[in-house]
């Protein structure tokens, strides 16, 4: 038993999805009503703060370039103009912390690339297409093996799959909380929502190419 915990733990997906909430739980706090309430100064400090771990979550998968994006329809949905400069200063400490992270994609004359910063940027590109770029990966979905010549994977298959893994009571309990915090017009809620729905639609358009639940 200890061992099997121990295997779980030393999953790359764990420490992956540990990175992205953490990056999403640190964003809920910039943009909470009492973050916002208080100083600019005050307000970038909490901003810069929750920028290191989204580009810890960044430099763990690349499914956490979609977090910016849910995060920030959120904040906008929530504050308007207001959000801009904190989420320019999250985003812009997120991608620092990413690129200083990560040697590859420091300004140094790799061969094959542009000198300096150029070079990075290309490096970026490959990256980001690499990652979306990959082999198809087959999955057996009620008795038939997808995708196929006559068929693409079922749009409901990442749907089925996430609630037929997941424990009822916990799914049963994180909705009710979810209702409850949007009633309450909780920003924690609205950022939630949007960053986990965006990942979760994404890869059911795309899972053609992707093992969609392996994602997730």
């Amino acid at each position: 038993c200890s061992s099997d915990l121990h295997a779980h733990l030393a999953s790359p997906e764990v420490v992956s999805a540990a990175c992205f909430l953490a990056a999403l739980y640190s964003a809920t706090a910039v943009f909470s009503p009492e973050a916002m309430a208080q100083h600019r100064l005050r307000r970038t400090a909490l901003a810069s703060a929750a920028g290191l771990l989204l580009g810890l979550a960044l430099l763990a998968k690349l499914t956490s370039v979609l977090l910016p994006v849910g995060v920030a329809a959120g904040a906008l949905l929530r504050w308007r103009t207001r959000a801009l400069a904190p989420l320019i200063v999250w985003g812009l400490t997120g991608v620092a912390v990413f690129i200083a992270g990560w040697p590859w994609l420091w300004p140094f004359d790799f061969p094959g690339y542009s000198p300096g910063w150029m070079g990075t940027f290309e490096r970026i590109k490959e990256f980001v297409f690499v990652g979306v770029d990959r082999p198809t990966v087959y999955v057996w979905y009620f008795g038939r093996q997808a995708p196929s010549a006559a068929e693409r994977v079922p749009w409901h298959f990442v749907w089925v799959f996430f609630f037929a893994t997941m424990p009822p009571g916990m799914t049963g309990l994180g909705l009710l909380g979810l209702v409850e915090s949007w009633r309450r017009r909780n920003s924690a809620a609205v950022l939630l929502l949007n960053s986990t729905l965006l990942v979760v639609l994404l890869l059911d358009r795309k899972s053609t190419r992707l093992n969609s639940s392996h994602l997730v």
